[in-house]
């Protein structure tokens, strides 16, 4: 029988093609009854490598009514103008007034923009107020020109095709009370009874730079990777997507990518959103050695004891080498010239992410308690510079996909889904292509049949040590566990005849076969825990299978 003929006699075949929010499509049953059902948790954390090779985030518009004027709490608006984008979607705010959005944001990294274009007024002005404020005036000829600012990185940009429309932005690292718009006469700030502006489609989402706006109503707005959205990944170059199954893993780093808040030591000077990131957004930071001595910044976090895996994105511009320090647990030289790496303390490695950039891993062991770690130019003449974009700190002994951080440490919690509950069998095949990432120690059951009873369970497992067997909770691990190396592309098959346990791994049926089990499948679950995982397929088949066709299906 051939392999699609194979696939066709399946009960469920799940390839990681299809997802939305909550949900990962299989391609049969065809109804849908074989759909997992997919969580992870309440926030935008996580990250995926997207089908262009970049880093894909969940986005949020904080804004309400982000385009409906009318509805703001401070307001003189007149709806039903041409608007930048071929609508008439646009407003005219007018009169010596503000127009202004409430808002309760704890404190935090944002970027607030409007596109806005001269009414009677060639002037506007973007106020963002909390505990600390953010105000920048811009005159709206030309290209547009900054002519007041107190806020971190403000920027107006023409919109093309839409003659005399620019969209603003401005940034703040603070809590934020209220969101303002201001039309003005002149670069001071006047304003008289006939200013005006037009103004459309306001944004305030986190993080230093503009991204595409999206539209909200009574409820903020989202797009991009979804809270429980499971993750199709591209990671590595790949043309086909497999399904990634993370452990919680907290970024302890307040800001990855905001270094200006980190402390500074010595002549070091940060140019905010000046390159192209892994992300395929302006928001990497050129850092530059402008004097002697000492050029470095660090920050403080705490951490448990145990092992700590610091990561960052770096690429080269004049200067190639970049110090990990890390008081205690790591100390070590990264040389991107030639990818080479000196452990003083601590493992380390660099990965090529593309475009020149690369994403440097440090692990070491931690006593517990405060740690200061510190990102350093050593042996950086004067003028010499790099870019850094993404730093990542974490508890545990290897690197996990990147999660931002904007003002306070971030949790991304575990991935996880079930298929609905289908027919038991007492006789079956499951089959699972995967890659083992990284052992993370303990176990994890990624694949698994249940009956009605859920705390009673059994099914395929990863277990410490990066190895892969048959696991029931009624008698503990029933099946000596196959090597799964690190990072290397394995299929495994589980065979089951009325209780009968036998195993092929890789094209090859196992020895350790004939163990005996009273567990019944009726359903799938990806859990998870301790390891993670790269998911290529899951396939139920409802009969057990020839040998011969079992090593055709594991077969690499």
């Amino acid at each position: 029988m051939s392999l699609v003929s194979l696939y066709d006699a399946a009960s469920l075949w799940m390839t990681p093609s299809g997802a939305e929010d909550g949900k990962l499509f299989s391609e049969l049953p065809t109804d849908g009854s074989g759909d997992f059902t997919f969580s992870r948790g309440s926030n935008l954390a996580a990250t995926r490598v997207g089908p262009t090779g970049l880093i894909e985030k969940g986005r949020e518009n904080l804004l309400t009514q982000s385009n409906r004027f009318d509805l703001w709490n401070i307001k003189n608006v007149t709806s039903g103008h041409a608007g930048y984008d071929g609508t008439n979607n646009a407003w005219l705010q007018s009169g010596a007034s503000r127009l202004q959005r409430n808002l309760t944001l704890s404190s935090s990294v944002y970027t607030g923009s409007i596109y806005v274009k001269a009414g009677f007024s060639d002037y506007v002005q973007l106020y963002l107020v909390g505990s600390s404020n953010a105000l920048a005036r811009f005159e709206l000829i030309g290209n547009g020109t900054i002519v007041a600012s107190s806020g971190i990185y403000p920027k107006i940009e023409p919109v093309s095709g839409a003659t005399g429309w620019y969209r603003i932005s401005t940034n703040i690292n603070a809590s934020i009370t209220t969101f303002r718009i201001y039309p003005q006469n002149d670069s001071s700030g006047t304003q008289t009874a006939d200013s005006s502006v037009y103004v459309q489609d306001a944004q305030l989402e986190l993080g230093l730079a503009t991204t595409d706006y999206i539209e909200s109503g009574a409820t903020t707005g989202k797009a991009g990777l979804l809270e429980d959205e499971p993750r199709l990944d591209y990671s590595g170059g790949a043309t086909c997507p497999s399904l990634l199954l993370e452990p919680q893993r907290s970024n302890l780093i307040f800001n990855s990518e905001y270094f200006g808040g980190w402390n500074t030591i010595g002549s070091v000077s940060i140019d905010y959103n000046d390159i192209v990131s892994p992300e395929g957004k302006t928001n990497a930071h050129k850092i530059t050695a402008i004097g002697g001595g000492t050029q470095r910044i660090y920050d403080v976090v705490v951490a448990s004891a145990g092992s700590v895996t610091w990561s960052i994105y770096v690429k080269a511009g004049t200067h190639s080498q970049l110090r990990l320090l890390m008081s205690g647990p790591i100390d070590i030289y990264f040389d991107l010239s030639d990818q080479s790496v000196n452990e003083i303390n601590g493992t380390g490695y660099i990965e090529d992410v593309g475009n020149n950039w690369y994403r440097i891993v440090a692990t070491g062991t931690a006593a517990g308690g405060t740690l200061v770690p510190q990102l350093r130019l050593d042996y950086a003449a004067v003028g010499e510079y790099q870019y850094w974009y993404g730093s990542q700190i974490e508890q545990g002994s290897y690197p996990t996909s990147y999660i931002p951080t904007y003002g306070s440490s971030v949790t991304r919690s575990v991935d996880g889904g079930n298929t609905p509950t289908q027919d038991e069998l007492t006789s079956y095949c499951l089959l699972v292509d995967l890659e083992n990432l990284n052992d993370g120690g303990g176990s994890a059951r990624f694949v698994d049949k249940t009956i009605a009873d859920i705390s009673t369970h059994g099914g395929i497992y990863l277990k410490s040590g990066a190895q892969i067997g048959y696991y029931s909770s009624n008698s503990g691990y029933l099946t000596n566990g196959l090597n799964v190396a690190d990072g290397a592309r394995h299929k495994y098959l589980l065979r089951v005849t009325n209780g009968f346990i036998e195993e092929f791994f890789d094209g090859i049926k196992q020895n350790d076969t004939g163990v005996n089990s009273t567990d019944k499948f009726d359903a799938l679950r990806l859990l998870p825990s301790n390891q993670n995982a790269s998911i290529h397929q899951l396939l139920v088949f409802p009969t057990a299978l020839t040998d011969s066709e079992c090593i055709k299906l594991t077969t690499l």
